[in-house]
């Protein structure tokens, strides 16, 4: 059996200069994916994630999920409509 992605969180995390974060901003990301290769979850995954088989059946595969979270990025003005790093925005470091 191959490891597959089943959810896909981001949160945007301020770094003033330091290690240690400052602040996390109320941005986030979070979904579920749909696993392609082993759609069935195992009961070890369920539990280590508490995700449950029906929630990952609604969720959007990979390809999709990725369009969601770049579709975030480009609404925060972080990345441009083809996915590059936005350096215009002036909120990269």
């Amino acid at each position: 059996p191959c490891c597959e992605i089943i959810q896909f969180p981001a949160a945007i995390v301020r770094f003033n200069g330091q290690w240690a974060p400052s602040s996390v901003l109320p941005e986030h990301f979070d979904t579920f994916v749909r696993p392609r290769f082993n759609p069935t979850l195992t009961d070890f995954s369920k539990a280590l994630c508490g995700i449950s088989q029906e929630q990952v059946d609604a969720a959007p595969d990979f390809p999709d999920a990725l369009a969601h979270f770049l579709n975030w990025m480009q609404a925060l003005g972080l990345v441009t409509s083809d996915g590059e790093k936005d350096e215009t925005s002036g909120r990269w470091c």
